[in-house]
């Protein structure tokens, strides 16, 4: 019986056909660019955001408050906070609703976003980390009252404030603490957030 002789293997890396060529090599370009093209989202700590950072990240929640409170269009609350397009979706982009190519934007009604907002104590404003839209929108409404009070508009609108907790901290509804804080300078409820102005 005659020996079989073996099959002779030649290699077609790189010919540009057949399985070990071409296709081959395209499958794998495509990989890598899909992962090229994958941005990578790294947390940081809100206290360890740079300064800069830390502002633009306050306008563009000042922004989506502008979207969902006052019902502002996208373009018209960046004007308003001079901010990018890029730079809001960046940081509030969880709370934008998928939409079609030129149709107006939307928002969620409520968010789990933590702020870092001034809260009016016994020493002056402090900031403090406040977690989410509602309670961000309670100290707003906090600081509203505040500021109408200061402005001559009575004491009754504090009342609804009184004996009320913000992450643990008791709101100041006295009267005569409050216009003392305000003529020192150590409070200015017209500033929401520790590092930039606005509604929550």
């Amino acid at each position: 019986m005659a020996r079989k002789q073996p099959r002779r293997i030649t290699s077609r890396r790189g010919s540009g056909k057949g399985r070990s060529g071409a296709d081959t090599k395209s499958r794998s370009n495509g990989i890598i660019a899909s992962f090229s093209r994958k941005t990578k989202t790294v947390r940081v700590p809100l206290s360890k955001l740079p300064a800069r950072s830390k502002a633009a990240r306050d306008r563009a929640l000042h922004a989506l408050s502008l979207i969902r409170r006052r019902g502002y269009r996208l373009t018209d609350a960046l004007k308003e906070e001079k901010l990018s397009a890029a730079t809001f979706r960046k940081y509030v982009g969880p709370a934008l609703l998928p939409s079609k190519p030129g149709q107006r934007i939307r928002v969620t009604t409520s968010d789990s976003f933590a702020r870092e907002m001034l809260l009016p104590s016994a020493l002056g404003d402090v900031p403090i980390k406040v977690h989410g839209y509602r309670n961000a929108s309670f100290l707003a409404e906090y600081r509203k009252a505040v500021l109408g009070y200061l402005r001559g508009h009575g004491a009754d609108t504090l009342k609804a404030f009184e004996g009320k907790l913000i992450e643990g901290h008791e709101l100041i509804t006295d009267p005569q603490t409050l216009s003392a804080l305000a003529e020192q300078g150590a409070i200015k409820p017209e500033q929401f957030y520790a590092s930039v102005g606005g509604e929550a």
